[in-house]
């Protein structure tokens, strides 16, 4: 969601990546997007989050596209990205063995649901 000089970042599902569940970022004095400004300026991504729900529910509402669904939350309530199904425990493993086993034991936590399929 782009508003003024800021973007805010929502996510839903980290494909495994560790991103974070929203990040903001001053894309004026930071172009690049290094410097991550959400647990500085929470009042931000409350109003950036503010923006982007009505955004979603207004274009749902619009049914501009002739959707019945928000092709989004099907995703999430598939379980996440494709590439990412079924994959959590041997992924974890593959951190362990190659040294970065902080990363599988962040994922573990995070994706608790996907470890019991």
């Amino acid at each position: 969601m782009r508003f003024g000089d800021y973007m805010y970042i929502r996510t839903y599902h980290d494909g495994y990546h560790l991103t974070p569940g929203e990040e903001l970022f001053n894309v004026k004095e930071d172009p690049h997007e290094i410097h991550d400004l959400a647990e500085e300026k929470p009042e931000l991504c409350w109003r950036a989050a503010w923006y982007l729900e009505h955004w979603v529910a207004d274009n749902m509402l619009s049914n501009i596209y002739n959707y019945h669904e928000d092709p989004l939350w099907n995703v999430i309530a598939e379980g996440g990205p494709f590439h990412c199904r079924g994959y959590l425990k041997d992924y974890c493993k593959r951190l362990e063995d190659t040294g970065r086993g902080d990363c599988a034991e962040e994922l573990r936590r995070r994706h608790k649901g996907e470890l019991n399929k």
